[in-house]
């Protein structure tokens, strides 16, 4: 059914913008702009699933001071 392809393609799509969001949050991290990457993390905490959401907690953790 082209419908379920349509949602099953789009799921990943979304999937896949957060983890390109988690690697952006890590580039800003790794240049040291921390605000930068808190904004990226606020969004994928918003956006993501539950393994994304502790995934961008963890690193919000190491960037708290």
């Amino acid at each position: 059914d082209e419908t379920k392809e349509w949602w099953k393609d789009l799921g990943k799509d979304l999937e896949e913008d957060i983890e390109t969001k988690l690697d952006l949050a890590r580039a800003y991290i790794d240049m040291g702009d921390k605000e930068g990457a808190r904004g990226v993390l606020q969004e994928v905490s918003r956006e993501g699933n539950e393994s994304e959401i502790a995934k961008a907690k963890e690193l919000f953790e190491s960037i708290s001071d």
